[in-house]
């Protein structure tokens, strides 16, 4: 027979505490279960979201496969008409010429130097393109 436990002078049946116990062990466990649940379901909407988004995009490229794309197109309007993004590709081409042929040369530091100046003129023509980019998009959209 299993005896009462005295706590606080109260008569604790050991049973009793076990059957609460075991009672807020498996609320707990049924709680978790249930959030899992919901998380499992949640993750799975979401990966057949992206398996929808990555399906309409293979068949977008699968469409516009050898066909130029409207990136290349905007690409080459820029280039076509901003003289200042031919300029700095042309000097951009020209240094990383000359720096490889110092590199070859042994003259790794005035390389360096040079490859400075070639990110200087990244960070410019990147800047110009932008600018460019932004003009393009609000032509566009004040012809709609």
């Amino acid at each position: 027979m299993v005896g009462f436990l005295r706590f606080n002078g109260k008569s604790i049946d050991p049973a009793e505490v076990l059957d609460k116990s075991l009672d807020a062990v498996t609320t707990v466990a049924n709680d978790l279960s249930a959030k899992i649940d919901t998380l499992r379901d949640d993750v799975e909407a979401k990966i057949a979201g992206l398996r929808t988004r990555v399906d309409y995009l293979q068949k977008i490229v699968e469409n516009n496969l050898g066909k130029p794309s409207w990136i290349d197109s905007i690409a080459v309007f820029i280039y076509k008409n901003n003289p200042n993004v031919r300029y700095y590709v042309a000097k951009i081409k020209e240094l990383q010429q000359a720096t490889k042929t110092l590199k070859n040369n042994g003259h790794k530091d005035m390389a360096a130097r040079l490859q400075d100046e070639i990110d200087r003129l990244h960070a410019a023509l990147r800047k110009e393109i932008l600018q460019a980019l932004v003009l393009v998009i609000e032509e566009k959209l004040l012809e709609e």
